[in-house]
């Protein structure tokens, strides 16, 4: 390894390629970004003493088997930063150019151009193909209508717009002034890896999953990189691009990697800042060792398809869809780890029937919900779930994996009809859950379903009582309000909330779209009710309970 110090611009103005490797993320720096870079520049530009001004390492190792005249190299570290410094100095040479070719035909040469080459290697710096074609139109000015990575495009317009407020010549200054420590690797010697990650804490943090491209991908001759990066890695990405990482900071493919982790370790769940962490202890365990890359890329990208159809409900198959995207209503993420184990014992091993996979699907979605109900914590679920295939007798599948299930206790434990009854009569419903439970109970075996998209919550007896209904409740109307208002028997489903507001039970009834011209089966039992008090919503939620246990059947009736 060798550090130098010297000038960006000294840095550049040789004739090489820098190349950034497959394994690298696309260009992603924001506006808050290139204005810290921008803030740097001017204050460089303004120092009095002609003094340089720091702006961080860049970390590249040469091709060991370039027979090019002119040299590449690749890019460990420091290829946003490189990047967004070349989208300003393109935006500079724009500028100055329009007063003087000789100033643009200088910074082109001396920072953009290889002025002696054509093709691939014309260019100082050679971006991945997602980002390289927009790159090369900002340089050439070309206006393709084809250019797609809009993150280049924001960033460049950006610094137009903030030279045509500034000197240009003086912004050049700044850029002159920029110092940065050139570290050179050796192939062979140095390790790549370790140096990208002492060195990578500033900037736009990586990913968990951004890491693991790294670490996977770095230490790999670079048509190996080019061979897995485009057969698997790329693949991968795009299939989960679609799917919403519900957690802040982490993506689908962060997600995706811990539940792959937790699932190949029965339940060992890794926190989701050490998904890396974890990666790296799986992968270094796996027979084969540091050879083991093919056979563990090839796996995830099997089992990112089995994450991104159960995500997405897009595997081609209605009735797995159908099952996927229902219990994707519950938002839960413990179980995944469990079902994409599941999808792979029924799709690939062929262990189960679709019939039984569906029916599986549907016992892990009362399971959550009657747990829900039940208030039952889901805190150990990560550890139980994972766990249950190991201990399923695989010649007897869906039997034994049923007895897992009721076999479980305390935490673990699936409620049973009469634990589930007494807490759906008496439970306070919030927000969660409940146009769900509200439009199954509704569509509960019906072959033609109803849309509940236009339907909103509606309390029967209001959340702001009038001197109407308090009356008609009698007088225990506050302990009355207090504990049923949000319990089942006092909740339906309606497209006349606006107009029902805090009318009475009988106006509720009798106005256009009102109960009583309902045409939801939910609202059928309204009708013949004439005065809605407490006796009416423990009725109708004792009435509710033995559809509820239906919908979401216990273990038992599953089958």
């Amino acid at each position: 390894m060798k550090a130098t110090e010297l000038t960006l611009s000294k840095f550049l103005d040789s004739s090489q390629q820098l190349k950034v490797p497959v394994y690298q993320r696309t260009y992603s720096w924001h506006k808050n970004h290139c204005s810290q870079l921008w803030d740097d520049i001017t204050r460089a530009a303004n120092n009095k003493e002609d003094t340089l001004h720091f702006i961080g390492s860049i970390v590249t190792i040469a091709n060991s088997h370039n027979s090019d005249s002119t040299p590449i190299k690749r890019i460990i570290d420091g290829q946003q930063r490189i990047t967004t410094i070349l989208l300003l100095v393109a935006a500079l040479a724009i500028k100055l150019g329009s007063d003087n070719k000789h100033r643009n035909e200088e910074l082109y040469s001396r920072f953009l151009i290889n002025q002696y080459e054509e093709d691939e290697l014309k260019y100082k710096l050679r971006l991945t193909d997602r980002d390289h074609a927009t790159f090369v139109d900002i340089i050439e000015e070309s206006h393709s209508p084809n250019v797609k990575a809009t993150r280049l495009i924001k960033n460049f317009e950006f610094f137009k717009q903030k030279i045509e407020k500034e000197d240009a010549e003086f912004i050049l200054k700044g850029v002159r002034r920029l110092m940065i420590v050139d570290i050179s690797l050796e192939e062979g010697r140095d390790n790549p890896q370790l140096i990208f990650e002492s060195l990578n804490s500033t900037g736009l943090g990586l990913t968990q999953s951004d890491l693991i491209r790294n670490y996977l991908l770095m230490g790999l001759k670079p048509q190996k990189q080019e061979k897995i990066y485009k057969d698997y890695w790329e693949k991968i990405q795009f299939m989960l691009e679609g799917i919403p990482g519900r957690v802040s900071n982490y993506s689908a493919f962060d997600r995706f990697v811990r539940d792959y982790l937790t699932m190949e370790n029965k339940g060992n769940a890794p926190k989701l800042h050490e998904i890396y962490t974890g990666f790296k202890k799986y992968y270094v365990e796996q027979e084969g060792g540091s050879e083991a890359v093919d056979t563990v890329v090839s796996q995830l990208y099997q089992y990112a398809e089995y994450f991104a159809d159960i995500s997405l409900g897009s595997s081609g198959d209605t009735r797995l869809d159908h099952a996927f995207l229902q219990l994707n209503e519950f938002e839960s993420t413990v179980t995944m780890p469990l079902l994409m184990a599941l999808y792979d014992d029924y799709k690939n091993k062929q262990l189960i029937t679709k019939d039984e996979f569906i029916a599986i699907l549907d016992i892990l979605g009362s399971y959550i919900f009657r747990r829900f109900v039940c208030g039952i914590s889901s805190a150990g679920m990560n550890n139980f779930l994972p766990t249950l295939l190991s201990k399923t007798d695989k010649d007897d599948y869906f039997n034994s994996l049923k007895g897992l299930f009721l076999s479980a206790t305390q935490t673990r434990r699936f409620p049973k009809d009469s634990e589930f009854i007494t807490h759906l009569t008496y439970k306070r419903f919030d927000r969660k859950f409940l146009t769900l439970w509200l439009s199954r109970i509704e569509n509960y075996g019906k072959k033609e379903t109803i849309s509940v998209a236009n339907y909103t919550v509606e309390h029967i007896m209001p959340q702001t009582l009038t001197p109407e209904w308090k009356k008609a409740l009698g007088d225990d109307w506050q302990r009355i309000h207090g504990e049923l208002l949000h319990t089942s028997g006092n909740l339906t489903l309606t497209a006349y909330n606006p107009e029902m507001s805090n009318k009475t039970f009988t106006e509720k009834k009798a106005i256009k779209g009102g109960f009583d011209s309902s045409p939801l089966s939910l609202n059928a039992s309204l009708q013949n009710i004439t005065v809605w008090n407490e006796d009416a919503i423990r009725t109708r939620a004792k009435e509710l309970a033995q559809t509820f246990i239906k919908v979401f059947p216990s273990v038992e009736d599953n089958s």
